[in-house]
């Protein structure tokens, strides 16, 4: 049965991707009507991929015993609602089975991207606790030097890790904003009637002076959950700088530019060395201020034409 176990679940790891549902049928030889090692080392295999057992009713059944040898793992979330009935066949002393499922939950407008993890929790925990103090460590006590000591340790701890602790795939659902309120909600609401409504009869001023102001009501609302949101981030950390840029660059979603300067034209001088380049503007801007002739400007708006003028680029 541990070769089965390991080849099924080398299957299920090629197939488990993102974008693709699939599920498993067949007589598997393990009767899951009775609880024991096989049943439910069977079961939480499928589980951490996300398959779920649906036939429930015996599906071998003679004179003195009866059976679930046929199984059908499905992803439940996935789909909205399925139908399973026996199907007496007459051919074969396990009875078929007939699935229907119905269509697809619709997708949300964001696509949830999937996150690849360990399945801990108090029962991996202990599971992988158990196969530590149960092992005897003969191996590592009849090894020959530190080194293939330390490697044979390293194996079997990795090997009961694995083993405890599989791989699962999770959706990385999207975050609601911290900072929206009930009223916000409310408004939101508020303004999708008043939507409505304006569409139904575009002609009505009053549908549409109404539509209009609320929406300037959400906008307001917004902007201050907006403000006091970050306001109270802000109070609370330490390091206001550093958490007033966090919160800008998080806000604007930009990722970090990789922008670099390859040359620069001094006079005449194309310089590409990064050296001579940060000389080239160090120099520039610390003697900005003695190389203006001051007595050739006037007072007013003829100090901006000087120095548009002098440092033109």
């Amino acid at each position: 049965m541990e070769h089965f176990f390991s080849l099924i679940e080398k299957v299920l790891n090629y197939s488990f991707q993102p974008k693709v549902t699939f599920l498993i049928c067949g007589d598997l030889n393990i009767n899951l009507l009775i609880k024991n090692h096989d049943a439910s080392k069977l079961l939480t295999l499928m589980k951490t991929f996300k398959l779920t057992q649906v036939v429930d009713f015996p599906t071998r059944i003679s004179n003195t015993t009866e059976s679930l040898l046929d199984t059908i793992f499905i992803d439940t979330s996935t789909y909205q609602e399925f139908q399973i009935m026996p199907h007496v066949n007459g051919l074969s002393d396990h009875d078929a089975q007939i699935i229907c499922l119905n269509k697809l939950k619709p997708n949300s407008k964001q696509e949830l991207s999937k996150v690849k993890m360990r399945l801990i929790n108090d029962t991996t925990i202990k599971s992988f606790q158990l196969l530590l103090k149960d092992d005897m460590w003969y191996q590592v006590y009849a090894s020959h030097g530190t080194s293939e000591a330390f490697n044979i340790f390293h194996d079997m701890c990795l090997k009961y890790f694995e083993a405890s602790f599989p791989i699962i795939y999770k959706n990385k659902g999207y975050q609601q904003k911290s900072w929206i309120t009930m009223d916000i909600k409310l408004s939101c609401d508020r303004k999708r009637d008043l939507f409505k409504q304006y569409r139904e009869n575009t002609g009505n001023i009053h549908a549409k002076n109404q539509y209009k102001a609320q929406c300037n009501i959400l906008k307001k609302t917004i902007k201050e959950a907006k403000k006091q949101f970050f306001h109270k981030q802000i109070a609370a950390l330490t390091n206001k700088v550093k958490s007033t840029w966090r919160i800008i660059t998080n806000t604007k979603g930009n990722s970090k530019h990789t922008d670099t300067i390859d040359s620069v034209k001094c006079g005449n001088i194309l310089l590409n060395n990064p050296k001579d380049i940060a000389n080239a503007f160090n120099n520039y801007y610390s003697n900005i201020t003695s190389n203006l002739d001051i007595n050739q400007i006037n007072l007013g708006k003829e100090v901006f034409r000087y120095l548009t003028d002098r440092h033109r680029h």
